[in-house]
């Protein structure tokens, strides 16, 4: 009875999706601090627009990697999300948008608002 209780876990395990990409589970993998601007300067919202990118919110230092995070705003969907970064990557480009969000093939980060 142990086996089959232990082989169904192991099984619902392996069946569950991973947490959305920019979650603080799945952060989005960057190059330092520069990879996180060049994604936030690629994102842009459903409609096409360039959300607006409020500075680093949260920073998790946890029992794993330092994860920063920031938050975005699609300014005109009156939408905001909070877009967590592991910038231990080197040369890492990621290619897949958070949730909600498309990416386009290169885009310059707007003016960064610093949080205060």
């Amino acid at each position: 009875m142990a086996g089959t209780a232990a082989a169904a876990l192991a099984l619902a395990c392996q069946s569950s999706p991973p947490p959305p990409l920019g979650s603080l589970g799945n952060p989005v993998r960057a190059d330092g601090f520069r990879g996180e601007l060049e994604y936030l300067g690629r994102l842009r919202c459903r409609d096409g627009s360039t959300p607006q990118t409020q500075g680093l919110v949260q920073r998790h230092t946890g029992a794993g990697p330092l994860v920063e995070a920031f938050r975005v705003r699609c300014i005109y969907l009156n939408e905001e999300v909070v877009v967590h970064f592991d910038a231990h990557h080197p040369e890492h480009v990621e290619t897949r948008a958070v949730p909600g969000f498309t990416l386009a093939e290169n885009g310059v980060f707007p003016g960064f608002q610093q949080h205060r």
